[in-house]
């Protein structure tokens, strides 16, 4: 729809002489290409060109006229095109992550697309989640906006680098994790965002520790503990 409005514009923004040569510019090349064609008939019986030379004849003049009146198509042209390409452009543009607890009470908007979305099966997570693992998404901390007051939790993971787990006081649920050694990530729980759907796992981490029971795509590349980085 952007488009169209943008393009009708353009159309719009065009005046009577644009209109014109719009018209003109086709004309004259219709008229090369038949002179072209035709050699000596009746378009160069009717512009007196019948001896002329190839460079010195009809065929070249209406090619030069055509060029001439060309610019207003060429104005269209690149309208339509930057109108097609903006609307690319929102398209691309990936709508917010949101989420938050069970009640409410936390909320979460996330402009930045996720570095990293991975399941987790380390003791840690599966005491969290109470099942075999945790699925988590990774964002850049700049990109974050969060409401509400959360409880946190800091443990000291295997690395030995602090994690604080942030979950809501009033129905507990599990919403987000900070590391003290990485200020600039946040990563959120994949079941607290709005749309579930838009997370895609690319890993398992801490494998090791998965049971049989705990079913994760058997595609998804494992680690038995963290991934190089």
């Amino acid at each position: 729809m952007n488009a169209i409005r943008h393009e009708n514009g353009n159309a719009a923004a065009l005046g009577a002489a644009d209109w014109l040569c719009l018209a003109a510019a086709p004309t004259f090349a219709i008229m090369a290409l038949l002179t072209g064609v035709l050699g000596r008939g009746a378009l160069d019986v009717l512009c007196s060109a019948a001896h002329a030379s190839a460079l010195g004849g009809m065929v070249p003049m209406y090619l030069l006229m055509s060029a001439f009146h060309s610019a207003p198509w060429l104005k269209l042209i690149s309208g339509r095109q930057s109108g097609v390409r903006s609307t690319w452009e929102k398209d691309d543009m990936s709508e917010p992550y949101t989420g938050g607890c069970a009640c409410g009470a936390i909320r979460y908007e996330i402009s930045a697309e996720p570095v990293a979305m991975n399941d987790c099966q380390c003791r840690d997570c599966q005491r969290e989640s109470g099942t075999g693992h945790l699925s988590h998404l990774t964002f850049p901390r700049a990109g974050v906006k969060l409401e509400g007051e959360a409880k946190h939790w800091d443990m000291v993971g295997d690395s030995g680098n602090v994690k604080t787990r942030s979950f809501c006081p009033t129905c507990g649920s599990p919403v987000y994790m900070t590391f003290a050694a990485m200020p600039d990530l946040f990563t959120v729980r994949a079941a607290s965002l709005d749309d579930p759907s838009r997370y895609k796992p690319q890993m398992v981490t801490y494998g090791v520790h998965g049971y049989a029971w705990d079913h994760i795509d058997p595609a998804l590349r494992k680690f038995d503990k963290m991934p190089p980085m």
